[in-house]
């Protein structure tokens, strides 16, 4: 698993936050939509650091020299730290569809400007911010036992800031899942894979697969 920097506004820009509502104020609704169905169309799965600077490239080519500067510089810093950078993603760009959708406006717009495209990548990354924001873990266990602390503390914050982008065949992942829970069954864990097992309705770590390799061929058989 890759740990992906994803920088906010205050990562690119050395200014205070402006207001979104202001920032989008000259765009379209539809316009702001039909450039994010464009982000969306190139974060296909496996997308790597190529994609993130085609995207990049495209939405930052009007801008003014001196703004692009500055912004390639901040990513420079961050990159310096950790070269696998994600400005954008799925879960960011449907965070954006929806304050769009519900704050929605539409008007007479002839074409796009450098300032409207500039604003709209700001409020990508502002929206970046919200994203993280909702994403902060709470109600963590503040005293975690010793052996359960990555279920307890670690676990929260990381399971919400996962974003899958690679596919997986489900057979093999069923067979690592079997291997896994046979594993914590005849470990210190076992009671949390009980517990595990009753919340899914089973008492048998093999009833369990046999349902989820089910669920995952049915579709394809009952199209057969």
């Amino acid at each position: 698993m890759e740990i992906n920097t994803i920088p906010t506004y205050s990562d690119i820009f050395n200014e205070p936050e402006p207001d979104i509502d202001f920032l989008l104020k000259e765009i379209p609704s539809s316009m702001i939509i039909t450039l994010l169905s464009y982000i969306n169309s190139e974060l296909y799965l496996n997308s790597d650091n190529k994609t993130q600077i085609k995207i990049f490239q495209k939405v930052t080519e009007r801008f003014d020299f001196t703004i692009k500067t500055e912004i390639y510089n901040s990513l420079n810093r961050l990159i310096q730290e950790n070269p696998r950078i994600n400005i954008f993603t799925i879960k960011i760009n449907l965070e954006f569809i929806h304050y769009v959708l519900v704050n929605c406006e539409n008007f007479d717009y002839e074409d796009s400007t450098p300032e409207n495209e500039l604003n709209f990548f700001k409020v990508y990354l502002l929206i970046t911010n919200i994203v993280t924001e909702k994403y902060k873990p709470k109600d963590l266990s503040q005293n975690p036992k010793k052996d359960q602390f990555f279920r307890e503390y670690l676990w929260p914050i990381i399971v919400d800031q996962i974003d899958i982008n690679q596919t997986a065949n489900p057979v093999v992942s069923l067979i690592k899942g079997l291997n896994l829970l046979n594993y914590f069954k005849e470990s210190e864990y076992s009671e949390n894979v009980d517990i595990f097992l009753s919340k899914n309705g089973e008492t048998d770590i093999w009833n369990y697969i046999l349902k989820l390799l089910n669920s995952s061929f049915a579709p394809i058989i009952h199209r057969v």
